[in-house]
């Protein structure tokens, strides 16, 4: 089975980073703005309605995030990613 990958923030950079990367693997995609999250369809593309989602979720995930505050918030909040991945 491969591994399932994950990405969070879907806007200019992400958004388009997310598109290349669905071309040849499965997405699970979240953006906390629902129009950007429903604009990335696709049939390797699904997404989340968290971030807790994601890191139940994917086995790697990559972060396309404006600033280190919005980093920290989703590694570090209840339901963020450092309670959510597996080791």
């Amino acid at each position: 089975m491969p591994a399932s990958m994950g990405f969070i923030g879907l806007g200019v950079m992400g958004g388009n980073m997310a598109r290349n990367l669905a071309k040849k693997y499965e997405l699970i995609v979240y953006d906390r703005d629902h129009f950007r999250l429903s604009a990335l369809t696709g049939p390797r593309v699904r997404g989340a309605g968290s971030v807790e989602e994601i890191g139940r979720t994917a086995d790697t995930v990559f972060l396309s995030l404006p600033d280190s505050k919005t980093v920290r918030q989703v590694i570090e909040s209840p339901g963020g990613l450092a309670e959510t991945l597996e080791k």
